[in-house]
């Protein structure tokens, strides 16, 4: 029998209790208390989330508070993100004999799952393999440049990945951005265009015009998500005891600027 993979469409949340539920369904997997999971969710009002590893001096927190953003640090890496109108997921899952290659390498299995679900609805879509284009390391802005097999359409990186991996289980969170705010975003980056050197990103809609509405593109990636990875699949929620932990994470970590601002 194949294992199954518990498919949860949540709500939209503060970005305290967007991580702190990520993290919590991490645990709960790790200790098999849950089953593997592909969690889509949104957010209560624009939040920028911050990598795990990404010192606070990169962003001036300052401005970004007072264009009434949120801000919250992930438990995965990577650099910042600004969430907007996107879609948002998590997949946490235990790692094949408690390993699965290189964080790079298993992007490639992970994200196929969003290549497979485009791609039927004709959208054209390729792995970025890191040839010709620059990495542009100065940014710190998640968009800025794609990685290893994360995913790109119309010349740019459309999918920002970003994995943490804990007691033989992983969580992988993703960002898939449909429509851009250009002014935000130039706000964000204190006017300094420049970060994005061939123009700043244009969101899936912004690529692709006759794309259909986000509930069938995320049924088409979830689609995607069950073959890559070969598992059947079925509608779930968030365990009691998973929210009772993520309520306390979200206080005790995800909600308090030392925390947040740590690094």
């Amino acid at each position: 029998m194949r294992a199954s993979l518990r498919i949860i469409r949540d709500g939209a949340r503060s970005g305290e209790e967007n991580m702190a539920i990520d993290e919590a369904i991490l645990e709960s997997v790790s200790r098999n208390s849950s089953p593997p999971t592909a969690r889509f969710y949104s957010w209560s009002r624009p939040c920028v989330s911050l990598g795990y590893f990404q010192s606070c001096a990169s962003l001036d927190f300052t401005r970004i508070r007072a264009l009434g953003l949120e801000i919250v640090r992930r438990p995965t890496g990577g650099r910042a993100v600004l969430h907007l109108d996107e879609i948002t997921y998590s997949l946490t899952l235990p790692l094949p004999g408690g390993k699965a290659g290189t964080i790079r390498e298993s992007f490639k299995v992970l994200n196929e799952g969003v290549l497979r679900g485009l791609s039927r609805l004709g959208v054209e879509v390729f792995f970025h393999a890191l040839q010709g284009r620059a990495q542009k390391r100065s940014s710190p802005l998640c968009f800025a440049a794609p990685a290893q097999y994360e995913i790109l359409a119309g010349g740019e990186k459309i999918l920002g990945s970003a994995q943490v991996r804990r007691n033989g289980t992983l969580l992988q969170q993703c960002s898939l951005p449909l429509t851009v705010d250009d002014a935000l975003t130039k706000e964000l980056l204190g006017g300094e265009a420049p970060a994005y050197e061939d123009g700043l990103p244009r969101g899936l809609r912004g690529i692709v015009k006759s794309l259909p509405g986000k509930d069938v593109i995320i049924d088409s990636i979830i689609d995607g998500i069950r073959e890559s990875l070969a598992m059947d699949a079925s509608l779930g929620a968030v365990s009691d005891g998973e929210r009772a932990m993520a309520d306390e994470l979200a206080r005790s970590q995800y909600g308090l600027d030392s925390w947040t601002c740590r690094r």
